[in-house]
């Protein structure tokens, strides 16, 4: 199972070195979201990160930066994917210099998939799968319908976004997820490495007892 993380909106004290090491102890994707942060600035922090991991980061701003540093891919918001000239002119120029490209987006409900069928997602992050006071189970606007069988029938991939911990990883894999998003598990810990190696250890266990 693929493994994401999701920066602060804010600047995090050491971001860019913890970024490199945890892409070096295995992190799959970086989603890259200052949204207050102009294009010099995010330029600045592309620069500080190892250029062998850019093929792993996803921008959500500034996406004309994506051919500068040849990224991964851009996460997009509803208003731009109800934009005629965003989905016509803006993303076809992109996708010229990246025919491969990851466009992402953000759902909190199973009925929002309708409204991405035509459009140019191929990757998304179903927000709030976990409750924020259990690491057991479900969020209670997911208990009632059958998110195994949505994850089963989706023809890309969906990453679990949302109170996601070591405890819960195995549960989004079991459920179908192809993937996971961290965000405060890493950057609250005191060392944001080590809580992730501890994540990816004890997946690896919990492969090793169902095997």
């Amino acid at each position: 199972m693929l493994k994401a993380l999701i920066t602060n909106t804010n600047d995090h004290p050491f971001e860019t070195d913890k970024i490199n090491r945890l892409f070096n102890a295995g992190l799959d994707v970086l989603h890259l979201r200052k949204p207050h942060h102009s294009k010099d600035e995010i330029v600045e922090i592309l620069k500080r990160i190892e250029p062998k991991y850019h093929n792993r980061i996803i921008l959500h701003q500034h996406y004309a930066l994506i051919k500068k540093f040849d990224l991964r891919g851009i996460h997009v918001r509803h208003e731009e994917r109800a934009s005629l000239f965003f989905n016509k002119l803006y993303l076809p120029s992109l996708r010229r210099s990246n025919k491969n490209m990851v466009v992402s987006a953000t759902i909190e409900h199973i009925e929002s998939v309708k409204s991405l069928s035509n459009g140019p997602v191929n990757c998304l992050l179903f927000s709030g799968i976990f409750n924020e006071h259990t690491t057991s189970s479900l969020s209670l606007n997911l208990q009632k319908v059958n998110l195994k069988k949505f994850l089963a029938d989706m023809k890309f991939p969906v990453y679990a976004m949302g109170g996601v911990t070591a405890d819960t990883c195995a549960l989004a894999e079991q459920l179908g997820f192809a993937g996971i998003v961290l965000q405060n598990y890493i950057w609250d810990a005191k060392d944001a490495v080590q809580k992730f190696n501890v994540l990816v250890d004890h997946h690896a266990g919990s492969q090793v007892k169902q095997a």
